[in-house]
């Protein structure tokens, strides 16, 4: 019988240590003989806490291509893990229960969130029978009702006041876009959150097979990003995983996430336009390639190439990020993600990118061409074309950023520019005559079809490691702030096989002192 295998994470050990100094802390509380000014001091530290996570720079400010100042730093409306939570004493007034007949004027709420003392008489609606009334006129009921009243008012104003930016927002930028059927119109409700929590999800497909690999990434991605932000999880699988998998997953997730079953008539045997006799020869043909002859890796690539963002698990998702097994992250992430691409209008970020081989896709630019020359509106006048061409769209330079860690737009998938340039390619059956994978049908897509300035991002910060790939910041001061353990002399990103060094000519990006010595 085969023993399980225990996955402790790092995340679990500080929980459990900050557990006991919070149980040691309210230990402390009920011996004090002044509760009011412990009280004061546990709300007052809240506070300074909170203004130290506001105002911490979100990172270093190594040579790059954007400011690291930029990025957002934590806030604490973002679900980030406080050490302190609520007493009884500071203000939860919003969570009491009015039909509770014990309520008294010694149970109320004494301190706001700031530790400040709570003037109940303010939150007195201003009627006429109100008029000159006293705290004593009332009982606790009505103070607690009163206060509710009010900050939810407040609350209500507060999102009329956003919900009237954000449409504004969006009618201008569709307008300036071109109007609602454009692709970048498309992105444009998921840029006007700016300033709010993204709706965001980290993403992996996984089988039973998968098990101890993808729990590893959890606890990466868990351990060096999410515990701070709280993103859930969404998880696909074909054929369905076991129940102590799915265990497994929530004994070591303590977000929300859900796993979703594959759609059969996305990726169950060749699709009905595809010749299956032709087919079965390309895979003969092919069988000297990786994965040549492998029907399944051809409908998994087909289906994340243009199909995934359909599952009803992600509709109310802006954004994801991608996660495969076995991989790693060397350097501690201490900013919002999601939210720096969504507060900067951009639509698609890499770590790694990488040269395709030439004889599994050898028709894919003929027909790339093809779709230009009959879809020439769809072709942004900006693109970064020079990216995936070195000689101005007459053949494919094979560079492609891999997808096996992308940050994405998914309303750039869901656009029907994507859409048209998916079913172009699907349609000539490439994925099953020859071998295209995602990642060069995403690198394509987001080459012609958006803006250079609204397109992508280099995440050159994550020390991300997937086998054999590493990335690792070369700036020597980012890599210590971000606290990296891995090795700057195995970076990918300026070496042979790699495009990175492409995509830095292409955006005029300064490279890094030393990016020379790893060529």
């Amino acid at each position: 019988m085969s023993k399980k295998k225990l996955f402790i994470s790092k995340r679990h050990l500080r929980y459990s240590v900050l557990l006991g100094i919070i149980l040691t802390i309210l230990l402390m509380t009920l011996r004090s003989p002044d509760n009011d000014t412990e009280v004061t001091s546990r709300a007052l530290k809240l506070t300074q806490q909170q203004s130290q996570r506001e105002s911490r720079p979100g990172s270093g400010s190594g040579k790059s291509f954007f400011s690291f100042d930029e990025i957002p730093s934590l806030n604490k409306n973002e679900g980030g893990f406080m050490g302190t939570g609520n007493t009884n004493e500071l203000d939860s007034t919003l969570n009491f229960d009015l039909n509770d007949d014990d309520l008294s004027f010694d149970k109320i709420p004494k301190y706001d969130e700031f530790g400040e003392l709570i003037d109940y008489s303010k939150y007195i609606p201003k009627l006429a029978n109100y008029t000159n009334a006293t705290l004593s006129q009332f009982t606790a009921k009505e103070l607690i009702r009163f206060k509710q009243d009010y900050d939810n008012e407040q609350e209500n104003l507060k999102m009329k006041t956003r919900e009237e930016k954000r449409a504004k927002f969006i009618k201008s930028q569709t307008e300036r876009y071109g109007g609602p059927d454009t692709l970048m119109s498309a992105m444009v409700p998921s840029w006007a959150n700016v300033g709010d929590r993204p709706k965001a999800c980290l993403f992996a497909y996984i089988e039973d097979d998968d098990h101890d690999g993808i729990m590893k990434s959890i606890n990466e991605m868990e351990d060096m990003f999410n515990r701070q932000f709280n993103y859930p999880w969404v998880f696909l699988t074909r054929y369905g995983i076991s129940e102590e998998f799915k265990q497994d997953i929530n004994d070591t997730l303590r977000v929300d996430f859900q796993i979703g079953q594959i759609d059969e008539k996305d990726w169950n045997g060749y699709p009905s336009f595809i010749d299956d006799i032709k087919a079965e020869e390309a895979k003969i043909k092919m069988a000297g390639l990786e994965f040549g002859d492998s029907l399944e890796f051809r409908l998994k690539n087909r289906y994340f190439a243009g199909l995934f963002w359909k599952h009803a698990l992600f509709k109310d998702f802006d954004w994801y990020w991608r996660v495969e097994p076995n991989m790693e992250l060397r350097c501690e992430i201490d900013y919002d993600v999601f939210r720096w691409l969504q507060d900067k209008q951009k639509s698609f970020g890499f770590s790694i990118s990488k040269k395709e081989n030439k004889d599994t896709l050898p028709g894919l630019w003929d027909e790339v061409k093809k779709f230009k020359d009959e879809n020439k509106k769809l072709i942004h006048d900006k693109n970064f074309m020079r990216f995936v061409s070195d000689d101005d769209g007459n053949s494919f330079n094979q560079c492609s950023f891999w997808s096996n860690f992308e940050v994405a737009n998914l309303n750039f998938f869901r656009s029907s520019a994507f859409n048209k340039f998916f079913e172009s390619l699907d349609n000539n059956g490439g994925f099953f005559y020859e071998r295209w994978a995602t990642d060069p049908l995403h690198t394509i897509a987001v080459s012609l079809l958006v803006s250079r300035d609204t397109f992508v991002i280099f995440f050159l910060d994550f020390g991300f490691y997937s086998e054999p790939y590493e990335n690792c910041p070369l700036d020597d001061i980012k890599w210590r702030e971000s606290k990296c353990k891995c090795d700057q002399g195995n970076d990918f990103t300026f070496m042979g096989g790699s495009c990175t060094k492409k995509f830095y000519e292409v955006m005029e990006w300064p490279k890094p002192d030393g990016w020379n010595k790893r060529t």
